[in-house]
């Protein structure tokens, strides 16, 4: 009989049992959303590494340069499996710190007096042989001047190495 008498309660009060629940569920969704969010100097920063104690490198620019060893790897027929992406991330990672570490030398005593425009004119007209003779631009063993330009104009290639 007691346990009727509770039972019964219970189904009364299920309305209001829920209702709490269900505020408590939303609570503790809110709570540990706010628990996770992190600072916003962190969310603005996405640098992933410091060079020289000033230059930073960003990630956008480690993914650009990953992307572009990929798709190299794809252009010459070469299959990407976890190891081999593994190998592109060193690659990518090295060529990034590389670029940044050598960059004042190349800017003081490569392209000294030369201006952006002068350095593309010169590879436009005249690209290296070891350009000429890179896999991703060659049409059946030839150079393929289209592709060369097609890549000179492609805004996700960084042709800072080259210059």
């Amino acid at each position: 009989m007691a346990q009727s008498i509770f039972m019964k309660k219970l189904r009364d009060s299920m309305g209001v049992i829920f209702f709490i629940v269900a505020i408590l569920f939303v609570a503790s969704i809110a709570f540990r959303g706010l628990a996770q969010r992190k600072p916003r100097e962190q969310d603005r920063e996405n640098t992933i590494a410091v060079v020289n104690g000033d230059d930073k490198i960003e990630y956008s620019e480690f993914a650009k340069e990953l992307e572009s060893t990929i798709q190299n790897s794809y252009d010459r027929g070469q299959s990407v499996d976890d190891f081999a992406a593994e190998d592109f991330r060193e690659q990518a990672w090295h060529a990034v710190i590389n670029r940044h570490i050598l960059k004042p030398q190349f800017d003081e005593k490569l392209v000294a007096g030369f201006t952006g425009v002068e350095i593309y004119e010169k590879l436009k007209r005249n690209p290296p042989s070891w350009l000429r003779n890179h896999p991703q631009f060659q049409t059946d063993g030839q150079f393929d001047y289209e592709k060369f330009k097609q890549a000179l104009n492609d805004e996700m290639v960084d042709w800072g190495p080259v210059e």
